[in-house]
């Protein structure tokens, strides 16, 4: 049966399409909910006012969930729940819950499935949580799990104030185990320079020998060479 699409229905039609559905779809669900009618010739003509109002409604929701995204992102969103001494919750917070909660702090019903939980918060914090409001338009909202005696704020300063602390302590860390490397490099570098001196003193004696040796034979021929020149000049003398 062909009918044309009144309404989006999802992974089916978008509004204005022209499409053949079975009968029993279009006679049982789409038509009685007013989703499709009939693909008569006169509806037919109306196809293309239908795809202009379709896409002017699609663009008018897009443009109300940015704004309701940019409404989310901003929100703290607390939600209060018992814990024990080590912050471990009395069961876990679910999604349906985090959306209860937006919803409230927001003033809109958001769908719980909607918001990105794939398992339950087991502990007091602060979690960054993804809403999926509508295509491209995913707002991370900051969802702080908290006692019931204490704020959102109060623990969202509680959990900043521990994250400073520890990122303080595991910079501190990192300086004196740079600090230990340093002194170990000094200390190896300073032991290679000495090993480096003790085999050039061990050197030294058999460098030098060769040289003084040479030195003694060069003196000798110079010796010899100058009393050769002397006798000559002798000689020389006598005749």
């Amino acid at each position: 049966m062909k009918v044309v699409f009144l309404e989006d229905v999802a992974r089916v039609a978008e509004a204005g399409e022209v499409k053949e559905v079975k009968p029993g779809f279009a006679r049982n669900y789409l038509i009685p909910e007013k989703l499709a009618a009939p693909a008569t010739e006169e509806l037919l003509k109306r196809v293309a006012n239908l795809k202009s109002n379709a896409a002017k409604k699609a663009a008018e929701t897009e443009q109300a969930m940015k704004e309701l995204g940019a409404k989310l992102a901003a929100l703290i969103v607390g939600v209060p729940a018992k814990a024990g001494a080590t912050d471990r919750l009395y069961g876990s917070v679910t999604n349906a819950e985090v959306a209860m909660h937006i919803s409230k702090a927001a003033g809109v019903e958001l769908d719980r499935r909607k918001v990105e939980l794939t398992e339950g918060i087991r502990s007091l914090g602060v979690y960054e949580v993804v809403v999926r409001l509508h295509s491209g338009i995913a707002p991370t909202v900051k969802v702080v799990v908290h006692r019931p005696e204490e704020t959102a704020e109060e623990r969202a300063a509680r959990v900043a104030a521990k994250a400073s602390a520890e990122a303080e302590a595991k910079a501190a860390a990192e300086a004196r185990a740079a600090a230990v490397q340093a002194r170990a490099a000094a200390k190896a570098s300073a032991a290679e320079e000495k090993t480096s001196a003790v085999e050039a003193e061990a050197v030294a004696p058999h460098v030098k020998a060769p040289k003084a040796k040479r030195k003694a034979k060069a003196e000798a021929a110079t010796a010899k060479a100058e009393s050769k020149g002397d006798s000559t000049e002798e000689a020389s003398g006598q005749d």
